[in-house]
């Protein structure tokens, strides 16, 4: 556990209320100090860190006023400052450990010890550079996680430098564990470390999920890599199954399909629908249902196909899952359609069914007729012979 621990040294002359600067000796007999004695420790929790602080000594005696404190933190993730008010003395918060813990602090006062005037202190603004270990170049790169259909989860990475005889480790913590574990099972390649995967048990949504890439190798340690996920913004759906183009009573297609396997809620999907016409394929509109009547505005073959994400409702982001295989509406265009690898091989073996059948009802039809033409030769043949025989006579 690191904790660093700030000596503040603020001036007191002019107070904030309200946007405007009220002096002190007008309105209390006492100053209104920020927060002091300010530590920032962390907890191991890999970059899930704790700030706490001391009540300013001119506010100990204070009982008839509220006393509170406003906290804003630099979230490196989001790249955003965000503000709490509490009457606390300590917040926990996530950092990016790869970067600088940036805070900012504050005393506010309220109360009959201010005639109901809200008074604000100065503004503390603390920062603390991280401290690296390891070289730059052996830090992993490409990170990635997929949490597939909300059943397991796999995260990938790539490495610029990997160092002989090196082994990368990874680490992970959400607010239901007590301590950080380590991966519950590696991906390899060739013998190296390059992934994780995660089954439904480890994973825990709409909190922060945070992750530690590290190494040792011959040479040293290998420099850490910090990530904070977002379980819920990283779900890839299944492939959209049954889907099928049927004619409506109103003379009308409608395209329909059910939605693909695993844990994701019907309500926390979202689809889409790319139509094919002259081999191009043009997107439609989003929707949450699970049908669709395409506009078809060509005379050749159209085909469909659809794919589906988590709905901004259930996540901040989505990941698209792979396009279903094509469904196409027959026409009589000159263009060729784009099949599937599917419908190639459902064509290409009805295709070798019509040529059988062609060829068996052709070969047959000829021996039809070889044989009557046969049959009318041997007749022939037979008056013939009884002609000859009378001339002989």
């Amino acid at each position: 556990m690191l904790a660093f621990i700030f000596i503040l040294a603020t001036s007191h002359n002019m107070k904030t209320t309200i946007g405007t600067f009220v002096p002190v000796e007008e309105a209390l007999s006492f100053p209104v100090n920020p927060p002091e004695n300010i530590t920032v420790s962390d907890l191991g929790l890999l970059g899930h860190l704790e700030i706490h602080w001391n009540r300013p000594a001119s506010l100990r005696n204070i009982t008839d006023c509220t006393v509170r404190y406003q906290v804003e933190v630099f979230s490196a993730y989001e790249n955003r400052w965000k503000g709490i008010r509490t009457s606390q003395t300590s917040v926990r918060d996530q950092f990016d450990l790869e970067q600088a813990v940036q805070l900012k602090l504050k005393t506010i006062v309220k109360g009959k010890c201010t005639n109901g005037t809200e008074l604000h202190s100065s503004t503390v603004h603390l920062e603390q550079s991280p401290q690296h270990t390891g070289h730059a170049s052996t830090r992993v790169r490409d990170f990635d996680c997929v949490f597939h259909q909300k059943e397991y989860m796999e995260c990938t990475w790539r490495a610029k430098e990997e160092p002989q005889h090196s082994q990368r480790n990874l680490f992970y913590w959400h607010r239901d564990l007590e301590k950080p574990m380590e991966c519950p099972k590696y991906l390899e390649s060739h013998g190296v470390r390059d992934g994780c995967w995660f089954p439904k048990e480890a994973l825990l949504e709409y909190t922060e999920f945070n992750i530690c890439i590290n190494g040792t190798s011959p040479m040293g340690a290998l420099r850490p890599a910090f990530y904070s996920l977002q379980l819920q913004n990283h779900v890839k759906p299944g492939v959209v199954e049954n889907v099928s183009l049927e004619l409506g009573p109103e003379k009308v297609f409608r395209l329909e399909w059910s939605p693909p396997t695993g844990q994701i809620p019907c309500h926390c999907l979202e689809y889409q629908v790319e139509a094919q016409e002259s081999n191009v394929w043009l997107v439609s509109n989003i929707t949450d249902e699970t049908t669709f009547t395409p506009q078809i505005t060509s005379n050749g073959r159209s085909c469909f196909r659809i794919r589906s994400r988590m709905h901004k409702y259930c996540a901040d982001r989505g990941v698209w899952s792979e396009w279903s295989p094509q469904t196409c509406l027959p026409g009589h265009g000159a263009f060729p359609p784009v099949l599937s690898g599917t419908e190639t091989g459902a064509s290409f073996w009805n295709i070798i069914l019509i040529c059988t059948i062609v060829a068996s009802t052709v070969t047959i039809f000829s021996l039809l007729v070889y044989l009557c033409m046969s049959k009318q030769i041997s007749k022939g043949n037979n008056k013939n012979s009884s002609r000859c025989s009378l001339l002989a006579e």
